[in-house]
């Protein structure tokens, strides 16, 4: 093979390389958030059962992006969630030591970041508890546990991304159901 064959075989495979490296296309908005909102929505479950068990009795849910603190376009994708319904009759102490248990089972260990808030953070995921400030007049307590995702800029794409809504059923806890595509409807 002569020396200008090989410098031509040479060439054409540095062109093919170089279009098939700048023809992929970057990942739609969609994309990208039906890809982080999938690990939230496992680990909300994994949580779900080690707190409640598959069959817990408690309220449906919402899993939905919103924004990132201080961004306008930084979107976190978040399951928010209210874990416990027990009586004021038990101490704040006793029911935070439960829950924080249950989740360490499952590798969540919660750190305070002061007496009423408890967070985490694995990868991209992290965990938060939130107490109230107070004992309840309703004679239950009611601890909102948070799910989320890391933050990603959606730019233009920010208000229909923010228009994904996810349902969780608790009638679906033994299956924890991933969503799969992205239905949106407006909150």
């Amino acid at each position: 093979m002569s020396n200008q064959r090989v410098a031509g075989a040479a060439l054409g495979g540095l062109l093919l390389t170089l279009v098939t490296a700048c023809s992929g296309s970057a990942p739609s908005a969609i994309s990208l958030a039906d890809k982080q909102r999938r690990p939230v929505a496992r680990e909300y479950w994994k949580i779900y059962q080690a707190v409640h068990g598959a069959t817990g009795n408690y309220d449906d849910t919402t899993g939905r992006f919103n924004y990132c603190a201080g961004s306008k376009s930084r979107l976190r994708y978040e399951v928010i969630y209210y874990a416990f319904g027990l009586t004021a009759k038990e101490p704040h102490s006793q029911i935070n030591a439960a829950l924080m248990a249950r989740l360490k089972t499952i590798g969540w260990n919660l750190s305070p970041s002061d007496s009423l808030h408890y967070s985490a953070t694995h990868g991209d995921l992290t965990v938060q508890t939130f107490w109230p400030s107070s004992e309840p007049k309703n004679a239950q307590w009611v601890v909102t546990l948070v799910v989320h995702g890391g933050c990603i800029d959606y730019g233009k794409n920010t208000a229909s991304v923010l228009k994904v809504v996810d349902e969780y059923p608790k009638k679906d806890a033994a299956s924890s159901p991933v969503p799969t595509g992205l239905a949106t409807r407006t909150p």
